[in-house]
C-alpha cells in the first residue's frame, strides 16, 4: 500500500536496498549511473556524448557546451577523456539573445506539447534529439531553431565505458 501512495518503500533509507544509496529524491538527484538516471524521471533524462574541456569545467560534444559546475568540474579534471552527459528536461530552458552563453545546445523544435502550465518540446541538435520542458510561453513553432541554456549545476555525468556517474564513491 505505500508503493501505492508514493512514499518511499520500507528500509528506503538503507544504503544496501536502493541502488543509489538513499531515498527517491537522492535516487533522482544523484543517480549512481545512467541506468538509474535514464529509469527515474518522466521525461527521461537526455543522453549525450561528450568529452572534457578546460580542466574539467566544461563538458561539450556535436553542437553543445555546458558548464560543469564545481562538484563535477573536480571529478573530471584529469580522469576522464570520453563521457556522456545527462540532462533533464526541466533543467533545459530557452535563452534569447545570448549567443555567446557558455551552457547551451542549439537546434530546431520538432514537437511541441502543452501540459497546462508547462510545455514540452522535442529539439532536433546535431547531438540528436533533446527534450525540454519549462514554463508555458508564447511564441514557440514548430521548426523555430532554439537555443537551450542548461540550468547551473544540474548536469550529470557519466563514465563512458561503465556508465557509472563520475560523482559515485
Amino acid at each position: 500500500m505505500e508503493q501505492l501512495a508514493g512514499s518511499d518503500p520500507p528500509g528506503a533509507d538503507r544504503p544496501s536496498d536502493t541502488p543509489a544509496g538513499g531515498p527517491r529524491r537522492r535516487i533522482y538527484d544523484e543517480p549512481v549511473n545512467r541506468f538509474v538516471a535514464g529509469f527515474i524521471g518522466r521525461p527521461p533524462m537526455n543522453f549525450l556524448d561528450a568529452g572534457v574541456a578546460r580542466d574539467g569545467a566544461v563538458v561539450e560534444g556535436r553542437g553543445f557546451a555546458f558548464a560543469a559546475g564545481s562538484r563535477v568540474a573536480a571529478a573530471l579534471k584529469g580522469r576522464y577523456s570520453k563521457i556522456g552527459a545527462g540532462v533533464r528536461p526541466e533543467h533545459l530552458r530557452p535563452v534569447e539573445g545570448e549567443p555567446s552563453r557558455p551552457s547551451a545546445i542549439d537546434g530546431r523544435i520538432e514537437l511541441i506539447e502543452p501540459l497546462g502550465s508547462q510545455v514540452m518540446i522535442q529539439v532536433a541538435t546535431a547531438a540528436g534529439l533533446v527534450t525540454a520542458q519549462f514554463e508555458r510561453r508564447a511564441g514557440l513553432t514548430v521548426g523555430q531553431p532554439v537555443r537551450l541554456g542548461q540550468v547551473p549545476d544540474m548536469l550529470h555525468v557519466f563514465d563512458a565505458l561503465s556508465g557509472r556517474s563520475v560523482l559515485a564513491v
